[in-house]
């Protein structure tokens, strides 16, 4: 089940870019989600990012760790279990698309849009 997902988080690590062995591009890296718990709390979610074809192109020549970004994609938690048995959940986003926020990536294309369609 896929859910449409909006966020606007700080980038954890510079972006990753392969190619899967039918070779599409594919661009992983996380972002840092930080929201006020009810008791006031400030706390971080981690999603875990995953752009396709060009817009994991673009994602890799301008996203740098620390940028500042706007992103729309499908949402996916997924559970697992730990090395030590716990369970735990991954918040897992396929980017559909991203625009910077604020701060500057590797050029500067401050507040541009970017699409994977």
């Amino acid at each position: 089940m896929l859910e449409q997902i909006t966020l606007i988080g700080n980038v954890g690590r510079d972006p990753e870019l392969s190619v899967t062995p039918d070779g599409t591009p594919v661009t992983k890296f996380t972002l840092a989600v930080n929201r006020k718990s009810k008791s006031g709390n400030e706390e971080t979610h981690w999603y875990n990012c995953t752009a396709w074809r060009g817009l994991a192109e673009v994602v890799e020549k301008y996203v740098i760790k620390g940028s500042t970004l706007f992103i729309q994609g499908d949402f996916t938690p997924r559970q697992y279990t730990t090395r030590d048995g716990k369970p735990g959940i991954s918040l897992d986003v396929t980017v559909e698309k991203f625009s910077f926020v604020g701060g500057k990536g590797k050029a500067s294309q401050d507040d541009t849009p970017m699409s994977g369609k």
